[in-house]
């Protein structure tokens, strides 16, 4: 599939009404590139972690594929590009990096305990820990890598349906556990969605220390064949 970024909507996480230098910094950076987008005003919660989930959910409850949605400190690095090909099969692509990553393994560590009225439904319910420098990438064609567990909602480029009420689906799950909306997508990398990102990210976090994140993409790595999803080449 061929994209333009220039003829696609975007979607940006933004607080307009209170004249933050982000803000201004990420729609004169959409002005400067070109972007068709929109401003989705974040959501203040008294929690972080829901207000953050929330926005996401509504930038992209009524969202059409493809769709571009970016966070308020992003901004582009030397390697964007508005056109490029995307496999017919990737459902999301990640035009920015995080090294962040939740484990391959699965051991997660409880979090809080629901108790409906039937004890027949009574659940754990259980989120993943995360690992700093344990975000995982592995090779999938000259062009992009493929990624499995990694944090981070910079600038995710969203190309199917079936992406983007997936990703609706699970911060919905994830907000009843009070826990960061990017754990759920990491999930569904690991789960449910082929989702690539560029070997020299399109865009960064520029509020981060880590600047690095400007110029070089993960490194890619083998990971066990029994860990896999199915359907995986990798081994």
């Amino acid at each position: 599939m061929l994209i333009d970024l220039r003829k696609i909507p975007t979607r940006i996480i933004a607080c307009p009404d209170k004249g933050t230098t982000r803000y201004k910094d990420v729609t004169a950076m959409a002005q400067r590139v070109g972007l068709h987008y929109e401003v989705y005003q974040s959501v203040y919660m008294g929690s972080k972690t829901l207000g953050c989930a929330l926005a996401h959910l509504r930038a992209l409850k009524d969202a059409p594929a493809p769709c571009l949605v970016l966070e308020d400190d992003c901004e582009e690095t030397p390697h964007f590009r508005h056109r490029f090909e995307v496999p017919d099969e990737a459902d999301v692509v990640s035009l920015a990096i995080n090294t962040a990553g939740i484990p391959l393994s699965e051991h997660p560590s409880p979090r809080l305990t629901l108790n409906p009225p039937s004890p027949r439904l009574h659940e754990t319910r259980k989120i993943p820990r995360y690992v700093f420098g344990g975000a995982v990438a592995t090779e999938y064609n000259e062009t992009f890598l493929r990624i499995h567990n990694m944090l981070g909602g910079t600038a995710y480029l969203y190309i199917t349906e079936k992406a983007i009420k997936e990703t609706c689906e699970a911060i919905v799950d994830y907000m009843t556990i009070l826990s960061d909306w990017d754990n759920a997508m990491a999930r569904l990398q690991k789960q449910r969605l082929l989702v690539l990102t560029p070997r020299r990210p399109f865009l960064y976090q520029k509020y981060d220390k880590d600047q690095t994140y400007r110029e070089t993409g993960l490194t890619p790595c083998r990971i066990w064949k029994n860990w896999t999803m199915p359907g995986s080449s990798i081994g």
